[in-house]
């Protein structure tokens, strides 16, 4: 993961927090600062690009089994060529334009005169090791996805993701629109976002939320444990203290979610 000017650096709270729990039976890993990770100049702002694909990815997960089963839905504008990368992950079928393919690493597609539209269906699991957290997790207390757990173009996509998670669980991702439904046991969050992104990061778990606002139309989000809730708080406050000064160096934060994770 980049370090980026939005992320605050390390400090007292997470020495307090990692004291408290590294003799715990799951300790704390890391905190993740979501600024959605990608501080870059407004859109507004930014030179004008070409139209980037477009990525659906759909997940689901069998947490016994550190196991995800995914689907991707990818629109390739027309006169673009792309690569596809599938490292890491298990190919279950890869179409384009309904023509299914073998596949290898990574795949190569020439541009075409029309828009070409892929469908992939993959699977990757997670040993259930935590001493290797880094590397991705799914099991029965969380999930925490980053690196190459989905199919990856050698260009930034606009993503859209649907995750199906237990009901218990919150989850995050990349995103300014975030919603949700439950349908039995089952909590189907949906993740939006307009600006183009190389990849997403993908964390849930049975994390306590809570919210405070940090500017018009504009909300700061805490995702902690249960157990870590009354340092929520304080995490929040030193954030906005953050973000206060790195605008008044970069200028104003662009985007409508902040959200600190524990992970």
């Amino acid at each position: 993961m980049r370090k980026q000017p939005w992320l605050p650096s390390n400090n007292s709270a997470t020495q307090k927090s990692w004291n408290r729990r590294k003799h715990a039976r799951f300790p704390l890993c890391l905190l993740l600062f979501f600024g959605l990770l990608i501080l870059s100049v407004p859109a507004s702002a930014a030179a004008p690009r070409p139209t980037p694909p477009r990525h659906q990815l759909d997940i689901a997960f069998d947490l016994q089994s550190h196991r995800l089963i995914g689907t991707s839905r990818i629109t390739i504008p027309a006169q673009t060529a792309v690569t596809i990368s599938l490292a890491n992950l298990e190919i279950m079928q890869f179409d384009l334009d309904g023509v299914t393919l073998q596949t290898s690493e990574h795949v190569v597609l020439p541009s075409a005169p029309h828009d070409q539209h892929v469908a992939i269906r993959f699977h990757t699991s997670y040993a259930g090791n935590r001493a290797d957290t880094l590397n991705g997790l799914i099991d029965p207390s969380g999930i925490a996805l980053t690196g190459f757990w989905h199919p990856r173009l050698d260009t930034d996509c606009q993503y859209a993701l649907t995750a199906a998670i237990p009901k218990h669980f919150a989850a995050i991702a990349e995103a300014e629109e975030i919603s949700d439904t439950l349908s039995g046991n089952i909590r189907t969050v949906r993740f939006l976002f307009e600006h183009p992104l190389p990849g997403l990061n993908f964390v849930a778990g049975p994390y306590v939320v809570e919210e405070e606002p940090i500017g018009p139309g504009q909300t700061l989000y805490s995702y902690f444990f249960a157990e870590d809730r009354e340092l929520a708080a304080g995490y929040r406050k030193k954030t906005i203290e953050y973000l206060k000064r790195y605008q008044e160096l970069v200028g104003p934060y662009p985007y409508k979610r902040f959200s600190i994770v524990e992970n």
